[in-house]
């Protein structure tokens, strides 16, 4: 892709953004807050490790989903069928503030903090957090083919959000069906963003120190890392009410049921259009049958009633041992195999006649025989005679 065509693109955004805008305004449910609070809002995420649709705890998150002061982390906007999430019993509206035992500030750490302990070994995963402000503790267990599994993003407004797709309880209540349809773009630009991010971000030391040390809180300085999540819109508020004295106390308090601080309100039954009188202790608000639309059933699917889950600790068993019973191998005679006889084979052997060499002749020595004088002594005397005896 050229620059040009890229910038033409980018220069578009805003224009199909305000063309998503307008027809979620066509199409939403009066007073719906999704249709008009496009930055009210925080950016969808969707968790590769858990197959949810997570939305940071601001302040705004906390009213509509009706959260108590004990929630912070990431709230379950929306489950995949038959996904991760699900089949570890979670469900829209529940809130996961720590994983391993470490409190997170934003979705992202979940699946970063996953990833970096798949990476080493680990495969069960403790999440802590609350539903209907009760807390909630969740195992669970994931592979690493489960975590790189792709998610079709074109049908994601399919999965099973929070709120469904609107009864008109009023102005502060979330739609998940009309959130997507503003934050349409946002969820194909945080998934391939978050991939690129995470698998950069958990090899640097920043990271692996912070996630290793024995802090309470998960945090690591991204400058110091190199690597930036776009969170800026949100994350000091976060992180206010995550240090905060008032967060420490509401989450490490010993009680079993938590106020919802929008529970029982005036403000928060004229919302919904019910009186406090109407909403349960846990702040799920119960719609009456005038809210419902008792005269018509179309469109209108049965609110799931949950019931807490039991929160109690796995109990680990050693596997009992069984000493080992040696059994002697039974012998078996070997098999004796004549081997199979091979006829050699005759090779005539190839006669070379050798090569004749002529012989050289040398000419014997000549020695001059000896003479003895045959047999005899002879001599002259003095007078020259010869005397021979």
């Amino acid at each position: 892709m050229s620059y040009f065509t890229y910038l033409s693109i980018q220069l578009r955004k805003p224009l199909l953004m305000l063309a998503v805008v307008a027809a979620a305004f066509a199409v939403a449910p009066a007073g719906s807050v999704a249709a008009k609070a496009k930055g009210n809002l925080p950016e969808p995420y969707v968790s590769r490790s858990l197959d949810l649709v997570l939305l940071p705890v601001t302040e705004a998150v906390r009213k509509q989903f009706k959260l108590g002061k004990k929630a912070a982390g990431a709230v379950i906007a929306s489950v995949e069928p038959g996904g991760t999430g699900e089949f570890f019993g979670m469900e829209p509206g529940d809130v996961i503030t720590q994983v391993d035992g470490k409190t997170i500030r934003r979705p992202v750490d979940i699946d970063s903090m996953m990833r970096f302990g798949l990476n080493k070994g680990d495969s069960i995963f403790k999440l802590d957090g609350s539903r209907k402000n009760k807390r909630l503790r969740t195992w669970v267990e994931l592979s690493a083919d489960e975590y790189e599994k792709p998610v079709a993003l074109d049908k994601i407004k399919a999965w099973r959000g929070y709120g469904g797709r609107g009864r008109n309880r009023g102005p502060d209540y979330f739609y998940y069906d009309d959130y997507c349809d503003v934050y349409y773009d946002d969820f194909y630009y945080v998934w391939d963003y978050s991939y690129t991010y995470i698998e950069q971000v958990i090899v640097t030391e920043v990271y692996i120190t912070s996630y290793e040390s024995s802090d309470s809180i998960f945090y690591y300085d991204e400058a110091a890392a190199g690597y930036d999540w776009p969170d800026e819109d949100y994350i000091a508020e976060v992180d206010s009410y995550v240090y905060s004295e008032e967060f420490t106390a509401e989450y490490t308090s010993t009680e079993v049921v938590y106020e919802d601080e929008y529970a029982g309100s005036d403000d928060a039954g004229a919302d919904l259009g019910v009186s406090g009188e109407d909403s349960d202790v846990t702040g799920d608000y119960v719609p009456d049958d005038a809210e419902l639309g008792a005269s018509s059933d179309e469109g209108l699917t049965e609110e799931p009633v949950f019931e807490d889950v039991a929160t109690e600790e796995p109990v680990y068993e050693e596997p009992a041992y069984d000493e080992p019973v040696y059994e002697e191998p039974a012998y078996e005679e070997p098999v004796y195999e004549e081997p199979a006889y091979e006829e050699p084979v005759y090779e005539e052997p190839v006669y070379e006649e050798p090569a004749y060499e002529e012989p050289v002749y040398e000419e014997p020595a000549y020695e001059e025989p000896a003479y003895d004088g045959g047999g005899s002594s002879c001599y002259y005397d003095d007078e020259g005679n010869e005397i021979c005896g």
